[in-house]
C-alpha cells in the first residue's frame, strides 16, 4: 500500500481498512499529515485502529509516542488500576486475533463450502461455524473495551428494542417495569451488550427441557430498572431451573453449561459494565430462577 492509497483509506467503512491504512502511516507519516490524522483520531471508534493512529502521530514528531489518546483515554472512568489493565490487555488481544486469523477464517469457510461434498451436513461446517460464532464473540469483547461515547437517551425504548429483538418464543411473557421515559446519559452502545446477554439468557432459562410443565408463571420474565442517588440499574428476573455451580465463575471466558455457545457473552457483559465504571451480578433469585442485574454511576 502507497502512502497515497492510505490517505484514502483512512476514513474507509471498514475497520480493516482503516487499521492498513493507519499501519502503514505509522512507518511514513509525515508532520504535513497531523491534521488529516488528529481529524481521524477524532472520530475513529474502533480501538485497535486508535493504536495504530497512535503510532502515526507519534511518527510526525510532533506527539510523543507515550501519550494517551483522549479517544480511549480511561483514567477518567471509574475503574481500579487492574481492570484498566485487564481491559487494555483484552482489547490488544482480541484485535490481534481479529485482524490476524479472523479475517482469514470466512476464506477457509468459502473454500470448504465448493470443497466438501454436502458442506451445509458436514462437521467441517460445524466445526467452522463455531470459530465463528467465537470469533463473532472475541469482536464483542474487544468493542466493550472501547471508551464509551456518551449520548443521551431513553433507557425504556432501548429496553424495549433489545427484548423485541432477542424475543423469538411467542409463550415466553416479558413484562417491563419502571419509569417511562427514562432519559439518561450513558454509554448506550454498552448497554446493549450487557443487556442483551441478560435477557438472552432468561429467555434460553425458561425454555429448557426441564421445564416441560411450564405454568404461566415460568415462562414470566421481569426487566425492571430503575436509579438511586449515585447509580442507574436494571434487573432481569426469571423463572427458568436456575443456576448451577458457582455463578461468578460463569464471567470467566469460555465457561458455560449450554452447548453450542462459545461461553463469553458473561465475560462481555462484565467487561462493558466495567468499562462504564459499573458492575454486573448474576445469582438466584428469591422466587427460583436467576437474577441478573447491572448497575453503573449515574
Amino acid at each position: 500500500m502507497t502512502k497515497e492509497d492510505a490517505i484514502n483509506q483512512l476514513f474507509s467503512n471498514s475497520s480493516h481498512a482503516r487499521f492498513m491504512a493507519a499501519h502503514e502511516l505509522s512507518k511514513v507519516a509525515k508532520p504535513e499529515d497531523l491534521p488529516l490524522l488528529l481529524r481521524a483520531r477524532q472520530v475513529e471508534n474502533d480501538a485497535f485502529v486508535l493504536k495504530r493512529l497512535e503510532a502515526a502521530i507519534a511518527m510526525c514528531g510532533q506527539i510523543d509516542a507515550n501519550c494517551e489518546l483522549e479517544a480511549f483515554d480511561t483514567e477518567d472512568l471509574d475503574m481500579d488500576s487492574s481492570v484498566r489493565d485487564r481491559a487494555r490487555a483484552t482489547e490488544w488481544i482480541a484485535g490481534m486475533l481479529l485482524h490476524e486469523i479472523g479475517s482469514k477464517l470466512g476464506l477457509v469457510a468459502l473454500a470448504a463450502s465448493g470443497e466438501v461434498p454436502e458442506y451445509e451436513k458436514s462437521k467441517t461446517s460445524r466445526y467452522v461455524k463455531n470459530l465463528q460464532a467465537i470469533f463473532d464473540a472475541i469482536e464483542q469483547l474487544k468493542s466493550a473495551t472501547i471508551q464509551p461515547h456518551l449520548e443521551q437517551f431513553d433507557l425504556f425504548e432501548l429496553i424495549e428494542e433489545i427484548v423485541y429483538l432477542e424475543k423469538d418464543r411467542e409463550s415466553a411473557e416479558v413484562s417491563l417495569v419502571g419509569p417511562r421515559p427514562f432519559v439518561i446519559m450513558s454509554g448506550k452502545h454498552l448497554l446493549r451488550l450487557a443487556l442483551s446477554n441478560g435477557i438472552r439468557n432468561a429467555l434460553e432459562a425458561v425454555s429448557e427441557p426441564a421445564q416441560a410443565e411450564q405454568t404461566e408463571n415460568d415462562t414470566l420474565i421481569v426487566v425492571t430498572w430503575g436509579t438511586t442517588d449515585i447509580e442507574n440499574w436494571i434487573s432481569v428476573i426469571d423463572h427458568g431451573p436456575g443456576l448451577a455451580g458457582f455463578p461468578h465463575s460463569s464471567f470467566e471466558i469460555g465457561k458455560t453449561t449450554k452447548g453450542n455457545h462459545p461461553g463469553f457473552g458473561l465475560a462481555i457483559a462484565r467487561q462493558a459494565l466495567e468499562t462504564l465504571g459499573g458492575e454486573v451480578s448474576l445469582n438466584p433469585s428469591p422466587a427460583g430462577g436467576a437474577k441478573y442485574e447491572i448497575r453503573w454511576k449515574r
